[in-house]
């Protein structure tokens, strides 16, 4: 499996009116019951339910299956996932133009990483697992305790949403990374992104 569809799944997107701006009653109805539902699935580890709420033009960076196979691959790889807690912010509508809306959604979320391969329970196996996820975006602690051999990983991360009419009339979501330019280039124009990377140095 590419390189790419590894950091697509990770992330587990004319003239826009580009500042922070209010989301009418309706839209903001919807964006909150697609977040709730995005962050139960997340919470739930329901990962058919993360990939059809993903947003559609990911797909044509990786296949659906393909996504689906690496997230549900985490097992094999030596780890049991789960989520203690994930609690979301009010959606914040940052841009849009006649037929695209992008809003960021602020999360904080406790994940717990049990490892399950005795080869990866080593001090040193450890150390460099920890190290990796602190170069995740959002990861701001990790605590490892032995006595269940389990990561707790804490942070705040962000959620773009994005409502593109080209794929229907509703929400989907991706992780946003401004660390991962590469990617977000693919999925979401540029003037937008140098917008988005403004806003969030702001606030």
């Amino acid at each position: 499996m590419t390189k790419k569809v590894v950091l697509v799944a990770l992330l587990a997107v004319g003239s826009f009116g580009l500042r922070a701006q209010q989301l009418s009653a309706t839209d903001k109805a919807d964006l909150n019951s697609t977040i709730a539902q995005f962050m139960k699935h997340t919470e739930s580890m329901n990962f058919e339910g993360i990939v059809d709420m993903t947003y559609p033009k990911v797909f044509d960076l990786v296949t659906k299956q393909q996504m689906l196979s690496l997230l549900n691959g985490l097992s094999g790889m030596g780890f049991e996932v789960s989520y203690d807690s994930i609690t979301n912010q009010e959606p914040i509508l940052v841009a849009k133009n006649d037929s695209v809306k992008y809003a960021l959604v602020n999360y904080y979320s406790e994940m717990v990483m049990k490892i399950t391969k005795e080869e990866m329970k080593t001090k040193e196996s450890i150390d460099i697992l920890k190290l990796s996820l602190l170069n995740t975006a959002g990861v701001e602690s990790i605590d490892y305790v032995e006595e269940t051999s389990s990561l707790i990983v804490k942070g705040n991360k962000r959620l773009l949403a994005i409502k593109d009419q080209a794929y229907g009339d509703q929400w989907s979501a991706i992780e946003f990374d401004v660390n991962n330019p590469a990617l977000n280039a693919m999925l979401v124009p540029t003037p937008i992104l140098t917008e988005i990377s403004e806003f969030i140095k702001k606030n």
